[in-house]
């Protein structure tokens, strides 16, 4: 039996500073490193992730094993340069930095 799944992570209001740990947690526990989320070109990709789950009977022989592979997208839906005192200063350039920095392109 083979399962997919795509999730999609819809994130906004992250221009507030004191959320970003809160977000870089979410993203390295659930969605593993921000490399593996991010190939070559620096371009965002589906984090995707494959696992296998058996399970067996009474007795302990295998009952059924199944294939899950999950795809994850993360989304900036808005208010991410602006109202932010670092936006007005740089521009948005050091929001994109740490988003980037987070996996999140």
């Amino acid at each position: 039996v083979t399962t997919i799944r795509f999730r999609v992570v819809q994130i906004n209001d992250v221009y507030l500073l004191t959320n970003l740990p809160r977000l870089a947690t979410f993203v390295r526990e659930n969605l593993g490193l921000p490399d593996s989320m991010s190939d070559a070109t620096g371009k965002n990709r589906p984090y995707t992730e494959t696992t296998t789950e058996t399970r067996t009977d009474s007795t302990g022989a295998v009952a059924t094993s199944e294939t899950i592979h999950t795809s994850t997208v993360i989304t900036v839906s808005g208010d991410f340069l602006a109202p932010s005192l670092l936006s007005s200063l740089d521009g948005g350039s050091g929001m994109v930095d740490v988003l980037h920095a987070l996996g999140v392109t």
